[in-house]
């Protein structure tokens, strides 16, 4: 009903300024999902092949109202394509969709479609960028967009062919280790690192990078493969995959790339840092494997890629995104860990903080530890200098944490 003194229309009008947002857990970093609302009150609804936009003030007759609808799939007819979700820039009246395409020629791809909404009654394709993998999470600061993906490193056949002879030298190799031949076994490491490379060196690099697409509406696609020296190797010990970090304006502009050598699936996005978190679980085994998570840090660009610059450790896993906050330069993570004794695992839990040293490392600047031993961290809000965790065994104790000192 229009409030005292006031007209229907501009009741309408007030009610449409303050349409809901989507939730975020930081102030300024965008998330994506899959409605979204305009000033005007209008839906943006996406499917898993079309995006809807339907004008909902004022409510009366809505079901009756005409939809525009835009198509996503590009034609295809496999079923191999899905749009996750989308955001929304209204200030420069552009939607970007996320989604995932699979081609039996291509193989699996990340795709970000970007779409003119200035005109919600007829929504427009403008171009379609996409990388080689699977898009994880993506977060938008102002204009620019920041999207993480993850890409599996095609190891060639021969590298798994048990009867190529580097087969047979990865065999003597994990003899002479079973017999402490330590000498024998670093000269048979050398001589296979030698004999990959060649192979490696013989057949291109190209052949092992993802593949990265533009495709502007009405233009021939542009393919290219992303350039060694984008890609940083941290020293952790990981399995050969790469987590893959694309930046781009909602135009489309800008649009730069780097990735890190990782088997980071956890990813957290501040104002000016994104970070990757991955746990001990997915290194190579090690005989006394220690719970511990990675983290890196890289560094966003307004107009350039995101650049690495610092990792660190902390015992224990990162449960989710919520378990990480940075605030005043400072990262605080909150972490289960689980130790083992002569008849079981027992779990602790840990409020850690972290700081780049400019060397490339986050050292650790404080630490709450071992709360609750017996049970595990279901559920974190790190917030400014207060922070909220929920621990569970049989009830479900709240920690109120004091985090202004971060030592």
């Amino acid at each position: 009903s229009a409030a005292p003194g006031s007209s229907g229309a501009e009741s309408l009008q007030s009610a449409a300024l303050r349409t809901s947002q989507t939730n975020t857990q930081e102030a300024g970093v965008d998330e994506p999902d899959i409605v979204k609302t305009d000033s005007a009150g209008r839906l943006y609804i996406l499917s898993s092949r079309s995006l809807q936009v339907l004008a909902a003030l004022p409510p009366q007759d809505l079901a009756g109202r005409s939809v525009a609808v835009l198509d996503l799939s590009g034609g295809a007819t496999d079923g191999f394509f899905y749009a996750q979700d989308f955001l929304l820039d209204e200030a420069h009246a552009r939607a970007v969709i996320l989604a995932t395409d699979y081609d039996p020629a291509q193989g699996l791809r990340s795709v970000k479609i970007i779409v003119d909404v200035s005109n919600p009654a007829a929504p427009r394709e403008l171009l379609r960028l996409s990388v080689d993998g699977y898009g994880i999470n993506t977060r938008r600061i102002g204009d620019r967009v920041h999207h993480v993906s993850r890409f599996y490193v095609p190891a060639p056949a021969w590298f798994y062919n048990g009867d190529d002879a580097l087969q047979g030298q990865r065999n003597e190799y994990y003899q002479a280790r079973s017999q402490n031949d330590q000498a024998r076994a670093d000269r048979l490491e050398a001589e296979m690192r030698t004999e990959i490379t060649r192979r490696v060196t013989a057949a291109g690099a190209q052949v092992l990078l993802p593949r990265i697409h533009r495709q502007e509406t009405g233009a021939d696609p542009i393919e290219s493969t992303l350039a060694c020296n984008a890609i940083s190797h941290p020293e952790v010990t990981t399995g050969l995959g790469l987590a893959v970090v694309e930046s781009f304006n909602t135009n489309g502009s800008s649009h730069a790339i780097s990735a890190l050598i990782n088997n980071a699936y956890l990813s957290y996005t501040s104002e000016q840092n994104l970070y990757l978190a991955q746990t001990s679980a997915g290194w190579f085994f090690a005989p006394r494997q220690v719970d511990q998570s990675v983290i890196y840090r890289l560094a966003l660009s307004a107009t350039g890629p995101a650049v690495y610059q610092s990792l660190g450790l902390v015992d224990g896993f990162v449960r989710d995104a919520y378990s990480m906050s940075e605030h005043d330069s400072h990262l605080r993570v909150a972490t289960t860990e689980f130790r083992s004794t002569a008849d079981r695992f027992t779990s602790y839990n840990h409020l850690s903080v972290l700081t780049a040293t400019g060397t490339g490392e986050m050292r650790l600047a404080g630490a709450l530890r071992d709360l609750a031993p017996g049970e595990t961290l279901q559920a974190a809000r790190l917030i400014g200098p207060r922070g909220y965790l929920v621990t569970f065994r049989r009830i479900d104790p709240l920690f109120a944490l004091d985090l202004s000192n971060p030592a």
